[in-house]
């Protein structure tokens, strides 16, 4: 049987020529290519290679905002501090990290992106690629929180804060997509906002007190 000779580092190669090109093609025309062909005929691609590489130009959206959030984690992750950081700063340094990566990218971002947070419920938007990495990247934050004791352990209430940190995800890029301000300082605001009322919800105690609190209100009103 013949073997493939392609070899990982010549497919990472042809995968990020493809995706600039792409990337370059819908940020001029303002649109994808009529067609495979058409795109492959005019970037000097063969078709073959194109499929052997990526399957759709939706597959070469997904590659992009997948990319993003690896080479964020990936930045992260190599700092020596980021082992010790909090939870609280683990998510910060996320945000905080992406958006300085995103700006390389930003008109595709904002092309990409939705335009309003109601077609975020939409099931095949390209970014949702990415759900898989930020969701174990929110799992391995919660549960070394939790574990520190930073976080609240509220049985199966905890399973819901990872799907909320998604949530917030969205809500800060659609902000960032918008955002006019000078150096993106309004996004940096949302983002320091966001993440401490986020944790300062969950943090041990700040629910228990609110319940202690809602439980003496109802037994001073029966």
């Amino acid at each position: 049987m013949a073997k493939k000779t392609t070899t990982s580092t010549t497919k990472n190669k042809k995968s990020v020529d493809i995706r600039e090109a792409y990337i370059t093609y819908v940020l001029l025309e303002g649109k994808k290519p009529k067609s495979v062909f058409a795109f492959c005929h005019e970037n000097g691609i063969d078709e073959r290679t194109f499929y052997q590489t990526y399957t759709s130009f939706e597959h070469i959206e997904e590659d992009a905002w997948k990319t993003l959030v690896h080479d964020t984690l990936e930045i992260l992750r190599s700092s020596e501090d980021f082992s010790v950081y909090s939870a609280r700063e683990k998510v910060l340094g996320f945000y905080f990290t992406f958006f300085q990566e995103a700006l390389n990218k930003r008109s595709f971002v904002r092309y990409s992106s939705p335009t309003d947070m109601k077609e975020w419920r939409m099931s095949n938007l390209p970014i949702k690629a990415t759900k898989d990495h930020f969701i174990d990247f929110a799992e391995e934050v919660l549960a070394s929180g939790v574990e520190s004791g930073e976080i609240a352990n509220r049985d199966k209430v905890n399973n819901y804060y990872k799907d909320i940190m998604w949530m917030q995800f969205q809500f800060l890029i659609s902000f960032w997509n918008k955002d006019n301000s000078q150096g993106f300082e309004k996004t940096d605001a949302a983002i320091e906002k966001s993440v401490n009322v986020w944790f300062d919800l969950i943090e041990r105690g700040a629910l228990e007190s609110a319940l202690d609190f809602g439980k003496f209100m109802f037994q001073q009103m029966r």
